[in-house]
């Protein structure tokens, strides 16, 4: 999925499934369709919201729950300019799930944490 950033949001998420009450999203407009790209918890991706901006192209793999609304989705990675940011691992385990420094950088041909 790709498109451009309309905004970047930080506050209460109504569709959490996780301990976090505070998450931050992108609002992106891909066609004639907006869409919000759920990242994760305020306080885990705070160093990625802070390197997006309004207008900025930007590139998601993304995935979906059925309780979520359509126009609704769950980042995976985003990608600005050439930089792939990780958010979530190929089991959609949170990057933030990991300690720093532990988790998948210590697994064969795992992909390093996206801080």
């Amino acid at each position: 999925m790709s498109g451009t950033i309309l905004e970047v949001q930080t506050g209460a998420c109504e569709n959490t499934t996780g301990k976090y009450p505070i998450g931050s999203h992108v609002l992106i407009q891909s066609g004639d369709e907006t869409y919000n790209v759920h990242l994760g918890p305020a306080n885990a991706v705070d160093h990625v919201t802070a390197q997006l901006s309004v207008g900025t192209d930007v590139s998601f793999e993304v995935f979906r729950t059925d309780t979520m609304p359509a126009d609704a989705v769950i980042a995976k990675s985003l990608t600005l300019g050439d930089r792939i940011i990780h958010l979530r691992d190929e089991n959609l385990r949170p990057s933030w799930a990991y300690p720093r420094g532990a988790g998948r950088k210590t697994r064969p041909g795992a992909r390093e944490p996206c801080w």
